[in-house]
């Protein structure tokens, strides 16, 4: 697949199509939604529960690994999923105690807390708990 416009819209039209069908999502903003899953929301901050052991502790290890650089390599991005000289600069900090699940059937749009920052390409694009103005560094990614 080529990186060009027209890949890329069609890549979001199916991509669009498949998450209508399957959370009822019709686009846009959260108040448009008709009645999504919570875990469009917060599914990698439900995944960091998998990772905990019984004292409370996370394997912030294998729970990197798994949301980065096995993803990564699913979808073949080479670029990608590694912090490494000459890769993408995709990163995200997690502020203590690590990711929080906040969405819930009553309020399914609510994102999880507990990215401090997040850098893709090397430039911020979330901090403070809020979206960076303006801050576009990224580009539909194919293999």
């Amino acid at each position: 697949m080529k990186g060009n416009r027209s890949d890329g819209a069609a890549l979001s039209r199916f991509l669009l199509a498949r998450v209508s069908r399957s959370s009822g999502w019709t686009g846009g903003a959260c108040n448009v939604c008709v009645s999504p899953y919570p875990r469009a929301y917060g599914a990698f901050a439900r995944l960091s529960d998998y990772y905990l052991d019984d004292s409370g502790n996370t394997d912030h290890q294998l729970l990197v690994r798994h949301l980065s650089t096995n993803a990564a390599d699913a979808y073949r991005l080479d670029q990608r999923g590694r912090l490494a000289q000459g890769k993408a600069a995709d990163i995200c900090v997690l502020a203590p105690p690590g990711l929080i699940e906040r969405s819930s059937f009553d309020d399914p749009c609510r994102l999880a807390d507990g990215a401090a920052l997040v850098l893709v390409n090397g430039v911020p694009v979330w901090a403070d708990g809020a979206p960076v103005d303006a801050a576009q560094p990224g580009r539909v990614v194919t293999s």
